[in-house]
């Protein structure tokens, strides 16, 4: 059985980096702004509420860095799969 995991995950770190560059340069608000602002303008460590939340820049932030966590957890899903699957029905060799 071929390593799946050390295969996918090259890829993904280099396709990452990539998409992430990409996502910068084409949705610059994703890093410009913050999400979280206060509306008073003074900037607190606590105490923000959801109601002060840029949608726009999370949005942006969600296209930039959503597909790759996403595909990330889909494959670390399917390699658990399989090592569980595969401790269940053992390879006869």
């Amino acid at each position: 059985m071929k390593d799946w995991l050390g295969v996918f995950l090259p890829l993904w770190a280099v396709g990452t980096v990539a998409w992430i560059i990409a996502g910068f340069v084409m949705v610059p608000e994703s890093f410009r702004r913050p999400v979280l602002y206060s509306a008073n303008g003074v900037w607190t460590t606590r105490g923000y509420d959801l109601v002060n939340i840029d949608w726009e820049v999370a949005r942006a932030l969600a296209i930039v860095l959503g597909p790759p966590i996403v595909i990330l957890i889909v494959a670390l899903t399917i390699v658990l799969c399989e090592s569980l699957w595969g401790k269940q029905h053992p390879r006869k060799i």
